[in-house]
């Protein structure tokens, strides 16, 4: 798990990262619309790594309290992904 796969991690949910909202730059907050068969819904995610001892803390806040426990999954899916494969290579070294 490093910085640029955080980003990417992000990136692939379409979040609008928000540069300059949280004092810590390692951070990220990001803000979307979630188009739902309904019509939309508001999204915010502050999402917190920790480099060094390979964790994150991961927040999701939406307009309806259904969407953030399944964007959470998701996402932990995701995050997952580049703890997996940093193990993975040290395993290999």
């Amino acid at each position: 798990m490093d910085r640029g796969f955080t980003n990417e991690s992000a990136e692939k949910f379409r979040w609008k990262v928000l540069r300059g909202v949280d004092s810590n730059d390692k951070n990220i907050v990001g803000a979307s619309v979630v188009h739902v068969a309904d019509g939309k819904l508001g999204a915010l995610v502050r999402l917190e790594p920790n480099y060094e001892s390979k964790m994150f803390r991961l927040t999701i806040r939406a307009t309806d309290e259904a969407v953030p426990p399944v964007l959470l999954k998701y996402m932990v899916e995701q995050l997952s992904l580049g703890v997996e494969e940093e193990a993975r290579h040290f395993e290999n070294d």
